[in-house]
């Protein structure tokens, strides 16, 4: 069975938000870092990594929200970032975010990658694209991209491509 959620039609960002927190024991939430982008692009987990090491922060996950051209479609894009605990901010050191990104925190994805952290080759989940109601896992396959419907959005589904058995 297809995951879409019942009732009135909600904004792209709050489905998956009430999706998505089906499957965590953490609250999701949206929150707004600030981009220092001193970090190299495409490698969130490593820019959080050395952020929390010479800053002393905290590694944060969750998800960065974007609209698709292709009219409502949206694409959830898993992502790493830090809170600052002195500042009591959220920073994100990662270079070319998009300017209408939405930061949604999941941290039940830290959680699992820590726990999991010796039998996953990634530490970053599949992206995710919500379609007409259906969420979609975006795979990669011989340098082309394929979507492939998701009957749910548990950690497990999302890490599953890359967590050794």
């Amino acid at each position: 069975m297809m995951i879409s959620p019942a009732g009135p039609k909600l904004p792209p960002v709050l489905e998956f938000i009430q999706t998505r927190q089906k499957f965590c024991q953490l609250a999701l939430d949206v929150v707004a870092p600030t981009k220092i982008a001193d970090g190299d692009e495409s490698q969130c987990f490593m820019n959080a990594y050395r952020g929390s090491s010479a800053h002393q922060c905290t590694m944060c996950s969750g998800w960065l929200a974007t609209p698709l051209q292709r009219g409502t479609a949206f694409q959830f894009t898993q992502h790493w970032w830090n809170f600052d605990q002195n500042a009591y901010r959220y920073i994100d050191h990662s270079p070319a975010i998009e300017e209408n990104a939405v930061y949604i925190l999941d941290q039940d994805l830290a959680q699992f990658a820590l726990v999991h952290n010796d039998r996953l080759t990634s530490c970053v989940a599949r992206s995710l694209v919500l379609e007409q109601g259906q969420f979609f896992a975006i795979e990669t396959i011989e340098s082309s991209y394929q979507f492939k419907p998701l009957d749910d959005l548990s950690t497990e589904t999302l890490f599953e491509p890359y967590l050794l058995r």
